[in-house]
């Protein structure tokens, strides 16, 4: 377990520390173009080489990152946001609000998740903020499910049924009784989702409806890489294994 966990911590405390200090570690200004300088492979100057503006790759790789955290944080806090408290509200009411609800949530995960982000961004419009806004609602029916479940599993426990007798609140019930006993179980959701929603962060800023250019993203990097292939083939190699890394270590 070690073997995997501290070179997976190591990876992305380093990652952390980088994007927050891009402006100081990327060598160059990730939207600083030289067309003389295009598509160029490593070298001294350029480490990782340069895109099809002449842009330094290593630069853009920094600046990316920063973008998978502020995008994966903002998807993943959202998704909480609107599924655990949903989810504590039907499981504990049950009824007609639980069965409408789920019919929802399994309409929403019966459709590939990548077409529901689609349809949600062409009504919000394209962007990152919007693009997560649209992760998040998609992926809060995981955390929906999963604060559902626990409370139908606790909900008839001793303890909960004293805390009734005594004259405590629903809401008391759920915050200070039941609430607590979903945190091992949304804390491994976090991990799930969070690595989910850098992938399809890349997916959507790979066919253009999410991070918008010439901002730097790890999903408009493959696309360039796409476009130019036959040209510059090292070119897809270092966002693509920025991301199997990111999201490996954070599983």
């Amino acid at each position: 377990m070690l073997v995997v966990a501290v070179p997976a911590a190591a990876f992305l405390i380093a990652l952390v520390i980088v994007s927050i200090g891009a402006e100081w570690i990327a060598p160059y200004d990730p939207l600083q173009q030289s067309l003389r300088h295009a598509l160029q492979g490593p070298s001294a100057e350029h480490w990782l080489g340069t895109d099809d503006l002449g842009r330094d790759v290593l630069s853009r790789l920094i600046f990316g990152g920063r973008i998978a955290l502020i995008a994966a944080i903002e998807a993943t806090t959202i998704a909480i946001a609107i599924g655990v408290p949903i989810g504590l509200f039907i499981g504990y009411r049950g009824g007609w609000w639980d069965w409408i609800a789920m019919r929802i949530v399994e309409a929403v995960v019966s459709i590939p998740g990548i077409m529901v982000a689609i349809v949600i961004i062409s009504i919000l419009g394209t962007g990152l903020h919007r693009a997560m806004i649209a992760l998040g609602i998609l992926f809060s029916t995981a955390f929906l499910r999963l604060a559902r479940g626990v409370v139908l599993a606790e909900r008839e426990e001793i303890y909960v049924k004293a805390a009734r007798v005594v004259g405590a609140s629903p809401n008391r019930i759920l915050l200070r009784h039941i609430f607590p006993n979903i945190a091992p179980p949304l804390i491994v959701q976090v991990t799930l989702t969070v690595g989910a929603v850098l992938l399809t962060e890349a997916g959507l800023s790979f066919i253009g409806i999410g991070v918008q250019p010439p901002d730097a993203s790890w999903g408009t990097m493959l696309n360039t890489a796409a476009t130019f292939m036959a040209l510059s083939p090292f070119l897809a190699i270092p966002p693509g294994l920025a991301i199997v890394f990111t999201v490996l270590s954070v599983n």
